[in-house]
């Protein structure tokens, strides 16, 4: 598989990620990185970063790793523990990786970073195979 031709196709074919600014940067097998560029309009009302704008760079970038094995896959489940608020605006990063990666059933954990390495969140996805 090509991996960089595989970022560049979710990059350019999830809408929903491009409007937020969520960007995957790296792909291998089992694993995904991505970051999201902060700006005010992801601020919620006491100016922090608006938890679902995690939540859905978590879930891009965890889906990312279970995508590398080739999979169209779904999110049925997700958990997601946030540790520290996201203030002002600089760059979220996430660094995902596959710890179960099943016929049907993929799983993947994610953690979420500000531009200084503080751990902001920590997550895990449960994909399906679609096919």
């Amino acid at each position: 598989m090509d991996f960089k031709e595989l970022a560049e196709k979710r990059n350019s074919d999830i809408p929903f990620a491009q409007d937020l600014g969520i960007k995957i940067t790296d792909i291998s097998e089992g694993s995904a990185k991505g970051e999201m560029e902060i700006q005010e309009r992801h601020f919620n009302y006491v100016q922090s970063v608006h938890g679902g704008c995690l939540f859905s760079l978590a879930d891009t970038i965890a889906g990312s790793a279970v995508a590398s094995f080739g999979k169209r896959i779904t999110t049925v489940s997700a958990d997601m523990n946030y540790f520290a608020p996201m203030m002002g605006t600089g760059t979220l990063y996430a660094e995902a990786k596959v710890i179960k990666g099943g016929k049907t059933i993929s799983v993947s954990e994610v953690n979420l970073y500000d531009q200084g390495r503080k751990h902001l969140a920590k997550g895990t996805f449960t994909f399906f195979t679609l096919s």
